[in-house]
C-alpha cells in the first residue's frame, strides 16, 4: 500500500471507500457527509481518502466487501484497522472516524 507511506509522513490513517456508479449511499457519503462542514475539515486533517470502484478499478487483496459504500480504515503500515459498512450521517460518522483515530493510532 504505497499511500501509506505518505501517511506516515503525515501522520494520517487511510480510508478507502469501496462504491459504485450507481450507488445512492456512496453518493450520500461523498457529497453531503464528507463534504460536511465538521466532517471534512477533520478528514482532511487527519486521513487520506482513496476511493475505489468495485466494477472498474483493482481491488487489494485482502480488503473484502458484502455491501457497499464499505469503508475499510488503513494504519501507516497498511494493516486494516476497521471497517464500516454502509452510509452514516454526518455527526454520526464524525464520531466514528474519531473515534477509530483515537483508538488505532
Amino acid at each position: 500500500f504505497p499511500v501509506t507511506i505518505i501517511g506516515e509522513k503525515e501522520n494520517k490513517l487511510v480510508l478507502m471507500i469501496y462504491t459504485t456508479d450507481d450507488c445512492p449511499e456512496c453518493a450520500y457519503m461523498k457529497q453531503k457527509v464528507f463534504k460536511d462542514k465538521e466532517v471534512a475539515p477533520y478528514l482532511n486533517r487527519h486521513f487520506i481518502i482513496i476511493e475505489k470502484n468495485i466494477h472498474t478499478d483493482n481491488l487489494p487483496d485482502g480488503f473484502e466487501y458484502y455491501g457497499i459504500p464499505t469503508m475499510f480504515f488503513i494504519d501507516t503500515k497498511g494493516n486494516k484497522k476497521e471497517t464500516l459498512i454502509g452510509s452514516r450521517r454526518a455527526q454520526v460518522f464524525r464520531k466514528e472516524i474519531q473515534r477509530i483515530r483515537e483508538s488505532k493510532r
